[in-house]
């Protein structure tokens, strides 16, 4: 892998806060009545990994089921310089997905990865444009994740029961002496 002079540019958003606010979320809307939980790091690192790897953009349902008429997966991607590979921005999108992006767990964080393998169809366009061609592909990488980041969110929201737990509050009697 050859390094890209634009890595330091990919965010590196923990992903363990967008669970942390809807369990307490969940927990609010609930008058604090009960606990929730979608589990420890490995738990939340399977939930996202197994997430990420159903978003298909060339599937517009989870638009309109998760998403609101303004979020909508097209215009992800600038014009420069992906227009030269020729391809439709869904099939660009999932290749990228695909072979560029994971989801990872490292310094007690789980985020979104970037790098270029070179088995990856679109090595030696990343190679090409190493310095990121401006800002262009650091900036629509970043989008990606943003946009991944939504669509977790999103799921969540939608169905937290099949990715966490309900608890009940153990509440704690002061004995007065």
């Amino acid at each position: 892998m050859i390094a890209l002079q634009y890595l330091d540019e990919i965010e590196k958003t923990d992903l363990k806060e967008i669970f942390e606010d809807e369990e307490s979320h969940i927990v609010e809307i609930n008058d604090g009545e009960c606990g929730f939980s979608f589990g420890d790091d490995d738990e939340i690192l399977r939930i996202s990994t197994e997430i990420f790897n159903e978003l298909n953009f060339y599937n517009v349902q989870y638009v309109q089921e998760y998403g609101k008429p303004t979020w909508y997966w097209c215009g992800i991607l600038c014009e420069f310089p992906w227009e030269e590979l020729n391809m439709e921005e869904e099939t660009i999108l999932n290749l990228i997905k695909k072979y560029h992006l994971c989801v990872i767990k490292k310094d007690d964080k789980i985020y979104i990865e970037f790098n270029n393998p070179t088995k990856s169809p679109l090595y030696k366009f990343f190679y090409k444009y190493r310095d990121g061609y401006g800002e262009n592909i650091p900036h629509n990488i970043n989008s990606i994740i943003h946009f991944f980041n939504k669509y977790l969110k999103a799921k969540l929201i939608k169905d937290p029961e099949r990715y966490g737990n309900f608890y009940e509050n153990e509440v704690m009697e002061l004995e007065i002496a």
